[in-house]
């Protein structure tokens, strides 16, 4: 594949985030095949796709975040939208085993997350299937899922998925520059292990200035914090 940079009839500005594509959404290893290849510099393996729409321009590039940051102008929200899908899936594996799950006294297990309750239900009509239901504060109707699931870990998952869905789907994974960033009502939703997305992303933007680490028997240029470690006693 040919570096589109060099190619002058492909824009290089004006490029918009319309989704980002985890290859490992359950952290699980895959294949060296199965990782992409970014269509605008041509760049080997890129785990995170990010797929890029342009007004005028017929088709999507799915393309890398570096790529993303140079098309879209944003240089916020690609790395942002990265850290979020990481968190997604550290998230995802703890998932199972979160202390805070409790079992009702009819076996359900139940997860109280600021105004919703998660719970887990055995199917009314098969007692060998199992659904989720998602209840709100304020008397809002509940929800429940269309799908059955053949085990309690399975609609967990999915649940989880479902909830992950709710709290930052919207206008989450939509790149626009002129927003400013931490501006949407849904990051200050709590997070399935604590805190909120929005203390998530000031925490890292915070962090971002201090992960330089200097050679060896070098202290570092002015003004750059370097954390050292404690000792143990």
């Amino acid at each position: 594949m040919a570096n589109r940079w060099d190619k002058p009839d492909i824009p290089h500005k004006g490029w918009r985030c319309v989704n980002i594509i985890d290859l490992r959404p359950d952290g699980e290893q895959i294949n060296a095949d199965e990782y992409k290849t970014c269509e605008m510099c041509d760049h080997y393996p890129i785990r995170f796709v990010h797929v890029m729409e342009r007004d005028n321009h017929a088709g999507q590039l799915k393309v890398g975040s570096v790529c993303d940051v140079k098309m879209s102008s944003d240089y916020v929200n690609p790395k942002d939208h990265k850290t979020l899908l990481k968190k997604k899936v550290n998230l995802k594996r703890k998932w199972l085993f979160y202390k805070k799950w409790r079992t009702l006294k009819n076996g359900n297990s139940c997860l109280r997350k600021k105004d919703m309750t998660l719970t887990v239900i055995q199917n009314w009509n098969n007692s060998y299937r199992w659904k989720y239901r998602i209840s709100y504060t304020g008397g809002t109707r509940p929800e429940l899922s269309k799908d059955s699931y053949s085990s309690e870990n399975a609609a967990k998952l999915a649940l989880f998925e479902r909830y992950w869905e709710k709290i930052i789907r919207q206008g989450i994974f939509v790149s626009e520059p002129t927003r400013p960033a931490f501006d949407h009502p849904c990051l200050d939703y709590e997070l399935p292990d604590g805190g909120t997305i929005r203390e998530l992303l000031k925490q890292q933007s915070t962090q971002r200035p201090h992960h330089f680490v200097p050679p060896p028997g070098n202290n570092g240029p002015e003004g750059v914090i370097i954390h050292k470690k404690r000792k143990s006693i």
